[in-house]
């Protein structure tokens, strides 16, 4: 039988990436768009 459910560990890091998008990447949408580049404050962030 196939297991279709995430496990505990990977829900927790589906809702801390999901986090961090909501708080560090959505609000600099725009500016990443507009400047067709990623600011290296946020790269750091995500390293």
């Amino acid at each position: 039988m196939f297991q279709f459910e995430f496990t505990d560990e990977q829900k927790m890091l589906r809702d801390m990436a999901r986090d961090f998008v909501n708080t560090e990447v959505k609000p600099l949408a725009h500016q990443i768009d507009e400047e067709e580049r990623i600011p290296p404050e946020l790269m750091r962030k995500i390293a």
